[in-house]
């Protein structure tokens, strides 16, 4: 339901539409038409949902947990870390996702239910993997190979084809919608050397936790989901500090 100027806002602050959000609202529903095709929008929304809802993930009744096996207790901040926000929104969420982000994308009243509803559903079908570079097309794009499902993606960005280089190695989340992907934008490099050994490291913690290179990609997009914290955590220990 479209929220009238002096509504109280849908952010939770107690104060008018009109006096908060309203303006923010408006500008953002700018930016969506101006945007073509249903990739660009997923990404324009991911962005939003890791900005704006973030404040909520803590809300979720496994995030203390998550945010002990991902900090080790240590972060005074973790709203700070997207990955560890989006875990919260998109893991720990899967079930009830559509639903979520459906309420939190129409509060603007810049997508209808419809759209809402498909691009919450994408972003929680994202899974937390390690994304190597095999080619690099200038102007185009790049295609990645998930080395822990052995999925192939193409990502249709002159940007990353401009950012990234064969044979690198991304942390981040790969999300599809209208038949196209995109890399989420929080995507972080992977330390260049230490790469191969952070791989195999994880595809060992995969097989002695029962998997197999005979199960489908499915079954191992379950487990990383469920081992966020562990594949965050074990790469970001292979950079140099």
């Amino acid at each position: 339901m479209k929220l009238g100027r002096n509504d109280l806002c849908h952010c939770g602050s107690g104060r008018k539409y009109k006096k908060c959000c309203m303006n923010l609202d408006v500008s953002q529903q700018r930016e969506v038409r101006q945007i073509a095709g249903g990739a660009g929008l997923l990404e324009f929304y991911s962005k939003r949902v890791d900005e704006q809802l973030a404040s909520k993930a803590l809300e979720h009744p496994g995030a203390q947990s998550a945010q002990r096996s991902w900090f080790d207790g240590s972060a005074s901040a973790p709203l700070e870390d997207t990955a560890f926000v989006q875990h919260i929104l998109y893991d720990l969420n899967l079930g009830a996702q559509g639903a979520f982000v459906r309420e939190n994308l129409l509060s603007g009243g810049s997508l209808d239910g419809a759209d809402a509803e498909a691009l919450g559903t994408a972003l929680a079908n994202t899974h937390l993997s390690l994304l190597e570079v095999v080619e690099s097309k200038r102007g185009r794009g790049v295609q990645l190979l998930d080395r822990l499902t052995q999925q192939s993606h193409f990502i249709d960005s002159a940007d990353l084809a401009e950012a990234l280089e064969p044979m690198e190695v991304v942390l981040g989340r790969v999300g599809s919608w209208d038949e196209k992907n995109i890399l989420l934008p929080s995507w972080e490099k992977v330390w260049f050397r230490g790469r191969k050994a952070v791989i195999q490291d994880l595809l060992t913690s995969m097989e002695a936790d029962g998997l197999t290179e005979d199960d489908e990609a499915d079954v191992r997009e379950v487990w990383l989901r469920r081992e966020t914290p562990r594949v965050v955590r074990r790469t970001r220990e292979a950079t140099p500090q």
